[in-house]
């Protein structure tokens, strides 16, 4: 596959997922049957409830964290090189929370990604104190927590070409 092909590729993975994404951010923390009764059949971008639990005041087709954590993470590891630069990703990750409480959406972040900068607030080192999609690594041994955002950790990682069979193990052990 050529570069052109494969930028292609990973342009598409990285859209379809934050479509995804903005296609389910009014029902996320709905049970099947609240989401049935409040929207139906979701088929299309539709805005939440007013008294949605984490998505209240977001228009239709907005993404949540999961998308933007995504996207932030492909850009260190674009900018990491072969290798990944641990500190450069903190402190994105720290510039990022900022960012999200400045616009009013700290609500939206869900509670591993809280814990996890809480814990780098405090002093935790991020290797150790966070969780798996806040502490990117295609090492397994990165999934110390069961959170439900795994396309965070595996996508930038899959479409960076740094051990996508890692990649995939850590979604298998997210989700199971």
């Amino acid at each position: 596959m050529d570069t052109a092909e494969a930028i292609d590729r990973a342009m598409g993975a990285l859209i379809g997922g934050a479509l995804g994404d903005a296609l389910g951010m009014p029902t996320q923390l709905l049970s099947p049957a609240r989401i049935a009764e409040l929207y139906g059949h979701v088929e299309d971008f539709v805005a939440p409830v007013a008294d949605h639990p984490v998505s209240k005041g977001l228009a239709a087709g907005t993404v949540t964290d999961d998308t933007e954590q995504a996207l932030l993470l492909g850009r260190i590891l674009v900018v990491s090189g072969n290798g990944f630069d641990h500190t450069r990703w903190v402190n994105a990750l720290l510039d990022w929370e900022r960012e999200v409480k400045a616009r009013g959406s700290y609500d939206l972040l869900g509670p591993s990604t809280k814990r996890a900068i809480d814990a780098i607030n405090d002093g935790v080192p991020a290797e150790t104190g966070a969780p798996p999609q806040i502490v990117p690594s295609w090492r397994p041994s990165a999934a110390q927590n069961s959170v439900t955002g795994s396309p965070v950790a595996t996508l930038p990682h899959a479409l960076s070409g740094r051990g996508a069979s890692s990649a995939a193990r850590l979604s298998r052990r997210r989700s199971g």
